[in-house]
């Protein structure tokens, strides 16, 4: 289980700030520039340029999360969590969007994601899920990756989501937990005044992943984690033998992906 679950919602949100800004301030290291546990499909094989080829499994979690909504070029994306913008660069890089604006809690992993990524239209701002410092109806798109189940909230950045999204805008989530977290982000889907439509249990595909990038992982930690931390970051990477690796290959833990959709103004008026 979580370690921080049991804790208060100021103090868990307190110590997940805290936590990826160490990450951050620790590891300056371009090459790590993704914090997800990735995505792979048997029956297919996102083509990539060589360059992204390292990072296969975890931009496909991605390309699988945000392609939920259909094409986005053209459109103003929000990613909610960026952690250390590896996600945020690719699709401000690759989809042809009209830009990309990174959100993280953490300052120093903000500060490392503009050391290591720069585009005209990709941007980098520190702030809160759970009040997002942008005016209503800015964003065609957000998307956030295996971040909201630290929120206290669900309900809170759900409805923030909702404020900042443009009518018929899309959120698109990758979301993982045990029973308990995952009934409460259903119970939070519930309540929202977004539409959910789609829901999908990929653990599998994750968990394809995690074996897949395991010795890349290992390799870096081996190389850059100190004796003192890297049982600690081994278990954060998910890496085989660590619980949270167990976890997913024993259905202790479930990996979702859902996509919301913001209800034109006509169908919000009708409905209120």
């Amino acid at each position: 289980m979580d370690e921080t679950t049991h804790r208060s919602p100021g103090m868990r949100k307190l110590f997940w700030k805290t936590f990826y800004g160490f990450l951050a301030w620790r590891f300056r290291i371009p090459e790590w520039s993704f914090m997800n546990y990735g995505y792979d499909d048997p029956n297919y094989e996102l083509a990539l340029p060589s360059g992204d080829e390292r990072n296969r499994y975890f931009i496909q979690l991605y390309a699988h999360t945000l392609w939920q909504a259909g094409s986005v070029a053209g459109r103003d994306v929000l990613e909610v969590g960026c952690g250390r913008g590896g996600g945020s660069e690719w699709i401000a890089r690759t989809q042809g969007v009209k830009s990309v604006t990174g959100l993280d809690l953490a300052g120093s992993a903000i500060e490392f994601c503009k050391a290591n990524h720069d585009a005209a239209n990709l941007t980098f701002v520190q702030g809160d899920a759970e009040k997002l410092p942008f005016p209503d109806a800015s964003f065609d798109v957000v998307v956030n990756v295996e971040s909201c189940h630290h929120y206290p909230s669900l309900a809170t950045f759900f409805s923030e989501v909702e404020r900042v999204l443009r009518p018929e805008g899309h959120c698109c989530v990758a979301f993982y937990g045990e029973p308990p977290q995952l009934q409460r982000f259903r119970l939070a889907l519930a309540a929202t005044g977004l539409q959910v439509e789609a829901f999908s249990n990929i653990t599998r595909n994750v968990v394809r992943a995690l074996k897949a990038s395991n010795e890349m992982k290992t390799e870096i930690i081996g190389r850059h984690a100190p004796w003192y931390l890297t049982a600690l970051v081994r278990q954060f990477a998910g890496v085989e033998g660590s619980e949270r690796h167990q976890g997913f290959v024993e259905g202790r833990l479930t990996y979702v992906t859902t996509l919301m959709r913001k209800p034109s103004v006509a169908l919000q008026v009708q409905s209120a």
